[in-house]
């Protein structure tokens, strides 16, 4: 498995909280600055098909 862009987007996560106080997290304001980040995390996983038994 392989993953991109996990750091850069938890930190930017982060980055919207701390503009936040702790009491105000789950307002709509958080929620819209949260959403509005551009940053997706990619995944890639490989699957192979099973071995015959």
């Amino acid at each position: 498995m392989s993953c991109r862009n996990g750091r850069e987007a938890e930190q930017a996560h982060r980055d919207v909280l701390a503009r936040f106080d702790e009491d105000d997290w789950n307002s709509e304001a958080c929620r819209q600055a949260t959403a509005e980040i551009d940053i997706k995390e990619e995944f890639l996983i490989q699957f192979w098909p099973a071995g015959k038994a």
